[in-house]
């Protein structure tokens, strides 16, 4: 009966330690994310960019 007690008074602390670690799991998925997010916007906008310098070189020698 002790060690059944035991369990039962540990389980709010086992239950808290797993919600945190599931907490900084996702928030290091979410920054991952984020930061995925921001390496392909940077690289559209490159690529803008570049389609653009290319057009004007483009018209820059037809005329």
């Amino acid at each position: 009966m002790g060690e059944t007690l035991h369990a039962v008074a540990t389980a709010p602390q086992v239950q808290s330690l797993a919600l945190a670690g599931f907490t900084v799991l996702a928030a290091l998925l979410a920054e991952r994310q984020r930061a995925v997010n921001a390496f392909f916007e940077h690289w559209g906008l490159v690529g803008g960019m570049l389609l653009v310098a290319w057009h004007d070189l483009g018209d820059s020698h037809a005329g």
